[in-house]
């Protein structure tokens, strides 16, 4: 081939033309929470029956649902069935203060995201300072100004939905990073999460033992009873280590038939001792599968660290237990070898 033939434009020319178009979505997308159907549910509450009507039929008719009550007494145990978007509270409380109202509200846990707008009354500055340190959010003196009424409460309730939103990223965030450091398939840690919990107890200084676990001729149980099984097998395995290993401990599965167990605040003979309570309960896992497996077994490798020696890093930790485990496995498998020394 010469030179010339490898000319880009050339070698573009020389393949058919394609062309592709992307159809839009009609559905919003779905990087936040999708906002509610049903009408924003409004709780009034003022003691003048007159007023409260009014204000009943005023936001009713913006599409709101309203709850009226008459007493604050009333509108608490509303707000612990109900939870309603936003309470509107009116000048009229049976002789509680705005202040006192607002204080016994914001005690409840449905209130946390709830906008508090106080109508009517005629507060001085001093006093409303008061209030909105009390927890309302919103005042408008005249109730008789509907339209300025109604543009405070939908602004309170886009507020809220800002919260709403706030919060289920947050949510979002921690579920997206408690994924990133699982194995979907055992439920415990992957190795993400085991290099972090072993680079963090050594920064603190703390002793650990370091357990390297694989399972004996894994490949023998695919073969002979399929991955389906396979995949069973670590399951059991997985949940049979973590009730197996000290409190405090952290299992991780650290790729194909192998995990790794970080042993916290343990002495060598400790995470010998947890590494061979976990030989001994995965030799007990039988029958699984159609017909039953005659034994599960496990080489373990430890490798330990006092805390008091020179600092060392979770990769020499990991090397040792690894080498120790390539002894067990050298041996004849299904035992417990110890690295002979800390990391040097």
């Amino acid at each position: 081939m010469t030179r010339s033939s490898l000319d880009p434009a050339a070698l573009l020319s020389s393949y058919p033309k394609v062309s592709f178009s992307v159809a839009r979505s009609n559905k919003g997308g779905d990087t936040v929470p999708p906002d509610q159907v049903e009408p924003r549910t409004l709780l009034v509450v003022d003691g003048d029956a007159a007023r409260l009507a009014t204000l009943a039929t005023l936001l009713r008719g913006d599409g709101f649902a309203v709850v009226e009550h008459s007493s604050i007494g009333g509108a608490v145990l509303e707000m612990l069935t109900l939870s309603p978007d936003l309470v509107v509270l009116g000048a009229e409380l049976g002789g509680l203060s705005w202040i006192d109202a607002c204080r016994e509200l914001r005690l409840l846990e449905p209130s946390k995201m709830m906008p508090i707008v106080l109508v009517g009354g005629d507060a001085d500055d001093a006093a409303m300072v008061a209030c909105l340190g009390a927890g309302a959010d919103d005042y408008i003196s005249d109730a008789t100004r509907e339209g300025e009424l109604k543009a405070r409460i939908h602004v309170q309730l886009r507020h809220r939905r800002d919260r709403e939103i706030l919060k289920w990223a947050r949510e979002q965030r921690s579920s997206f990073r408690a994924l990133a450091l699982t194995d979907p398939l055992t439920r415990v840690g992957n190795r993400r999460h085991g290099m972090r919990v072993l680079e963090d107890t050594l920064s603190r200084g703390e002793s650990l033992g370091v357990l390297m676990v694989d399972l004996d001729h894994f490949k023998r149980i695919n073969d002979t009873y399929g991955h389906r099984t396979g995949d069973a097998v670590l399951k059991r395995v997985a949940q049979t280590l973590e009730q197996s290993v000290p409190p405090g401990s952290v299992v991780s599965r650290w790729g194909g038939e192998e995990f790794a167990i970080v042993v916290r605040g343990e002495a060598a003979a400790s995470a010998v001792e947890a590494a061979e309570r976990c030989r001994l309960a995965i030799a007990e896992l039988r029958s699984l599968g159609p017909t039953g497996l005659s034994q599960v077994t496990a080489s373990i490798g430890v490798a330990w660290w006092s805390g008091r020696e020179r600092a060392v890093s979770g990769a020499d930790l990991l090397r040792l237990a690894d080498e120790a485990l390539y002894v067990a496995k050298h041996h004849g498998r299904d035992q417990v070898r110890v690295a002979p020394a800390e990391p040097q």
